[in-house]
């Protein structure tokens, strides 16, 4: 698809996620905020933006209706890309959902499932491009992206102990807060690592 998309503002989390809505996106704004997040980070080499982006609608570009629409379409997909890019190069964080909503069984599994589709569908997914056996050639940046995926480990075996054995919610509540509480730190240092490696500017390598 060669189109030439229009530069338009980043127009808010509202009209993004409606547009998301619009044409069916089957991922969360936040976990495409992620995804993306993963892409414009990553040290992967060979990584097709339009693939990456086709990703987010399992491989295919939705159905378009109208002339403009694929210009549309990718003009508001650039709007955000462009944001977080920018927001990389300042040396910006982008932060994770807040924790909230433990109280009952329900709410803990809901936000389980939301943390692992910020790091795992979202962010792992972006970074390594869906590599089988993705290697960093890049010793900080494996060993963070080594704790990221022991973290995304826990949080699913978090979510089938939730599935299985309900009585063990309060075990289950207390072992994911610990986890959570490292969740930010975990994802920073790999986008740090990183920005190191591909040489982006000291401000970016500042990530803390």
């Amino acid at each position: 698809m060669m189109v030439t998309p229009p530069k338009i503002p980043y127009p808010g989390d509202e009209a993004f996620a409606a547009f998301l809505e619009k044409y069916d996106c089957p991922m969360t704004l936040q976990s495409v905020k992620f995804r993306m997040w993963g892409q414009i980070t990553t040290i992967a080499l060979g990584v097709s933006p339009i693939q990456e982006i086709k990703s987010m609608w399992d491989d295919e570009f939705p159905e378009f209706e109208g002339e403009d629409a694929p210009n549309d379409f990718l003009g508001m997909i650039m709007s955000l890309w462009n944001t977080l890019a920018q927001m990389n190069m300042e040396g910006k964080r982008l932060n994770l959902s807040q924790r909230t909503g433990l109280g009952d069984i329900e709410g803990l599994k809901q936000m389980v499932e939301r943390r692992l589709d910020e790091l795992d569908d979202g962010f792992l997914c972006g970074f390594v491009a869906d590599m089988r056996g993705f290697d960093a050639g890049d010793l900080a940046v494996d060993k963070a992206l080594s704790k990221i995926s022991d973290m995304i480990e826990e949080l699913e075996f978090i979510e089938e102990e939730l599935e299985e054995t309900p009585a063990l919610y309060d075990k289950m509540r207390t072992r994911f807060v610990r986890l959570d509480g490292k969740a930010q730190q975990r994802l920073d240092a790999v986008v740090k690592a990183a920005n190191v490696a591909r040489g982006v500017s000291a401000r970016t390598a500042g990530i803390h």
